[in-house]
């Protein structure tokens, strides 16, 4: 199974160059670390296993990895692997430029007469699952026993803040994900604060 940042790589790199590889590595990750398409603090695949899904010599990988390390834009943590460091040397160069730029706020946008009338007509239908229903998912698919292990795992030994108030707009670990999901997998530039955690359909 790849990992994000694989697949990442895998599409900055799929244009033909006569460049070298470990040079287009390099940019390559370095400019996702500089867009902010790989957070920071992330966590780099290991040098073998993103070798493998690239189908490149680990030795490339480990050239480029060293470099990026030389050059202040990831650290090391002997056992644990290479992240991306929160400062880069970049952001020291470009004083006051922001590497992402967050969607710009569509201002007066408002409903229109039928969106008002169907908001102020939502309630809950008698049948809340089945066949060509709108929006709703095919629940019988859902992964049961994978969410019951993931959840097992989680709540062994929980962080205090988890069992109290919510955090408003939903816990910020979790918009942060998906945030960067989003960035790298559907290529959609949005800041965790734009991201609102909900408790399903209804909430929403």
């Amino acid at each position: 199974m790849r990992s994000i940042v694989g697949d990442l790589l895998l599409l900055r790199l799929a244009e033909a160059s006569s460049e070298p590889m470990n040079k287009r590595l390099y940019r390559g990750i370095r400019e996702a670390i500089l867009d902010g398409a790989i957070a920071a603090d992330s966590r780099l695949p290991a040098s073998r296993d993103l070798a493998t899904e690239l189908g490149i010599a680990r030795n490339t990988v480990v050239h480029v990895y060293s470099q990026l390390l030389a050059e202040g834009y990831t650290r090391s943590r002997q056992g644990n692997g290479t992240f991306v460091n929160a400062s880069v040397p970049d952001s020291y160069l470009a004083s006051g430029r922001r590497l992402r730029h967050p969607a710009q706020a569509q201002a007066g946008a408002a409903l229109s007469a039928r969106g008002a009338a169907i908001v102020d007509g939502v309630s809950a239908s008698p049948y809340q699952w089945g066949a060509f229903m709108p929006g709703v998912p095919d629940l019988t698919e859902f992964p049961h026993k994978k969410f019951g292990r993931i959840v097992s795992s989680l709540w062994r030994n929980p962080s205090p803040d988890l069992l109290t108030y919510a955090y408003g707009g939903g816990l910020p670990a979790l918009r942060e994900a998906l945030a960067q999901h989003l960035a790298l997998t559907r290529s959609i530039d949005c800041d965790p604060d734009q991201i609102i955690i909900t408790e399903g359909s209804h909430q929403a």
